[in-house]
């Protein structure tokens, strides 16, 4: 038997019209390529956060609350606080994923509420996460 008569497996499969693996490769990265309601807001924070982090930054730092008394203590630390942006640029569902002092969290807490309405405007709703360095100079 010759290489020009011999009938290979995949060749047989494509007759009886089975798919191909080729075909079903692409079908599969095709199902896999629309994005999920979890990849697009993935995709809409990333995107948000690489046009507006040094604006968000620069409001954190123009409106960081350091209470008195942490500053007289020299009291320094940091916070990660994770919240929702709204459409409106309100700030909602504060929470702190990394804790410093009890007076530095509350301080925390109070930047990102004051905050509120300032933020640039996301399309839709999302979550993000920042920290907050509290230092003295």
């Amino acid at each position: 038997m010759t290489a020009e008569t011999m009938e290979s497996p995949i060749a047989e499969k494509a007759e009886n019209d089975k798919p191909l693996l080729s075909e079903t490769v692409e079908a599969v990265a095709g199902e896999t390529a629309e994005k999920s309601p979890v990849t697009q807001a993935k995709q809409d924070r990333e995107h948000y956060m690489s046009e507006h982090m040094a604006v968000i930054a620069k409001l954190l730092q123009e409106n960081l609350y350091y209470p008195r008394m942490a500053r007289k203590r020299h009291i320094e630390g940091e916070v990660l606080a994770a919240f929702t942006i709204e459409t409106d640029g309100t700030v909602g569902n504060v929470a702190l994923k990394k804790h410093a002092r009890p007076v530095l969290d509350r301080a925390a807490v109070q930047t990102i509420e004051s905050l509120s309405g300032l933020l640039p405007h996301p399309e839709a709703a999302l979550t993000i996460e920042v920290p907050i360095r509290f230092v003295l100079n």
